[in-house]
């Protein structure tokens, strides 16, 4: 959870930062929200082939939108919340590295859309 934690800071304190939009809290949740449900998507897929269990497009749907809502609704209403950013910000106000981390997070998403298209490939699976 302490990468989600720092996703979720590095993501508001940029749209703090350069005034990208009045709601930072939204995006950076999307954000994380967006990560996490690739990676559960990735292993209800991986799941599926192991069970030999073909998903239908209709299954599929209901399965996104479900963990969709799920892990959105929890992450905005319960784990990332403004004091949950304003104690990120004290714990990270001084750290190192900060670049390096950045480009870490960038990388964690496109291999997380990666990983999700190429699953969905692979195991051949249709929305």
């Amino acid at each position: 959870m302490k990468f989600f934690n720092y996703c979720f800071y590095r993501i508001h304190h940029l749209y703090v930062k350069r005034r990208i939009d009045k709601h930072p809290r939204i995006y950076s949740t999307g954000w994380v929200s967006f990560g996490q449900i690739s990676n559960i998507l990735f292993l209800v897929y991986v799941f599926c082939y192991m069970l030999d269990y073909d998903l239908s497009p209709s299954e599929t749907k209901i399965i996104i939108y479900f963990i969709g809502f799920v892990v959105c609704g929890i992450n905005y209403f319960v784990v990332f919340t403004e004091k949950k950013y304003e104690e990120l910000a004290k714990k990270y106000k001084y750290e190192i590295h900060k670049s390096l981390k950045g480009w870490g997070i960038i990388s964690y998403f496109i291999v997380s859309i990666i990983l999700i298209v190429v699953s969905g490939f692979v195991l051949e699976v249709s929305i």
